[in-house]
């Protein structure tokens, strides 16, 4: 049963976002990426604010042992942690892709009512010459 103290601290500390764990996955090499899916598999194990799910099939699959269930928990969150990680930047990468898309397509267009704008000066020159 926690203590007074310790149900405290757990209160006082919220678990970062996902999208903040996201985004410093990003920039991080594979070694400090796995060490930082582990921090945060840890840290919901440490604050309370684990998965129920996910623990409950750990529980299950150790037929109880709480300590054992503790790490088969954060080797379980981790991997989904690492796939929604993947989603997350195939989804971003769609994104920037798609806005990349659209800044050339805007681009085209104006391009292209540029030349038509010179070619009716043109033409407007030629006939006004004559």
């Amino acid at each position: 049963m926690p203590t007074i103290t310790e149900k405290r601290r757990r209160a006082q500390h919220t678990v970062p976002k996902l999208e903040e764990l996201f985004e410093n996955l990003e920039t991080a090499s594979e070694d400090e990426r796995e060490e930082l899916l582990f921090e945060r598999a840890s840290y919901e194990l440490e604050t309370g604010s684990r998965r129920r799910g996910v623990y409950a099939m750990a529980l299950t699959r150790t037929d109880g042992d709480k300590d054992r269930a503790s790490a088969r928990y954060m080797q379980h969150r981790v991997g989904q942690l690492q796939s929604e990680f993947e989603a997350w930047d195939m989804e971003r990468r769609s994104e920037e892709e798609e806005e990349d898309r659209r800044r050339e397509a805007s681009a085209d267009f104006f391009r292209t009512v540029l030349a038509i704008a010179i070619l009716i000066l043109a033409v407007v020159a030629i006939v006004s010459w004559s």
